[in-house]
């Protein structure tokens, strides 16, 4: 029941992070949440796959970790050439959809990646990254993380750095994450941006009050700004009980689009970033339940194309570069 005349794309997903760690090198079947059949079953197009880096010290640079994850999308790309396509704009999507591959995108889930260079920011846009998160749950150079600011206590916001950043992104036609963004590092990111913003991976505070988690006048600041924000299917994010389900999740799609317009809403499952899922979530290939629970709900359905991937596509169609 996933809806089939816009693209169906994830905002947010740890693949690369995962095969990483792992070691692998492929997307065959096997551990985590994601691989080319379980995409296939579940009718994604086009997965945001995110550069994640960490803010603890690891064996590698953060910026070195960036870097490695690139080469092993280009990887995936060219081991599973006829499956799947790297792309950097809705247009190479339309292509790959064309031909009957699937979709990677690359992100960046955390800004310490930048080294604190301007220059960075641009090669990354030059490889392809097509949408960037200032902060992680830490401090970074250039803001500070929601989950630091509620142990902290203290709502910090973006530094200098980070709102050139954030304008250097509008000018390269790089949207802008705010998704573990602290309240101040959220206004401040909208306010220094110049171009498109979206919440990748982020659900509705009033529903599961979590820090991780967008407050109301967040989601309206967000969908004034003509942003989206991707449902997150981590059960912490969704419910204080000890186990989520689908229902859970179209509670937070419910509210969100009750307070702001349902083209507020995409999907930005955190697959392969999460430890547990939804009881009937539990990977790629069960995000057809969603769509089903949605309609159950009374979404219509234009509404479910829109959240399954026609608003972020509008979205990111609006990110262009300032030549």
């Amino acid at each position: 029941m996933t809806p089939v005349a816009a693209p169906v794309i994830d905002a947010h997903q740890d693949l690369l992070s995962r095969l990483l760690e792992s070691g692998r090198r492929d997307l065959v079947p096997g551990e985590g949440h994601v691989d080319l059949a379980r995409l296939e079953a579940g009718g994604v197009d086009c997965v945001f796959a995110t550069l994640f880096c960490r803010d603890e010290p690891g064996p590698d640079s953060p910026l070195l970790r960036a870097l490695k994850e690139v080469d092993l999308a280009r990887g995936l790309v060219a081991l599973h050439r006829s499956a799947l396509a790297l792309v950097r704009s809705p247009t190479e999507l339309e292509s790959a959809r064309a031909t009957g591959q699937r979709a990677l995108a690359l992100t960046v889930e955390n800004g310490n990646c930048l080294a604190g260079s301007l220059e960075v920011l641009r090669v990354l846009a030059h490889l392809g990254v097509v949408a960037f998160q200032p902060v992680w749950n830490g401090r970074n150079d250039l803001g500070v993380g929601a989950i630091t600011a509620e142990r902290e206590g203290v709502d910090g916001g973006l530094t200098d750095l980070g709102r050139r950043v954030v304008a250097e992104c509008g000018r390269l036609g790089v949207m802008v994450d705010v998704s573990h963004a602290s309240r101040h590092s959220f206004h401040d990111a909208l306010e220094a941006a110049q171009g498109p913003v979206l919440a990748s991976h982020s659900n509705c505070r009033t529903v599961r009050d979590h820090p991780r988690n967008l407050d109301d006048a967040q989601i309206r600041e967000l969908a004034q700004r003509g942003g989206v924000m991707g449902l997150n299917f981590y059960p912490p994010f969704l419910s204080a009980a000890s186990e989520a389900t689908v229902a859970d999740l179209a509670l937070h799609a419910y509210h969100a689009a009750n307070l702001a317009g349902p083209r507020v809403l995409c999907l930005g499952t955190d697959y392969d970033g999460i430890e547990r899922t939804p009881v009937d979530l539990g990977d790629v290939a069960s995000l057809p339940r969603l769509f089903e629970e949605l309609a159950r709900r009374g979404f219509r359905e234009d509404e479910r194309a829109g959240i399954a991937g026609a608003n972020l596509l509008g979205v990111w169609q609006s990110a262009r570069p300032v030549v």
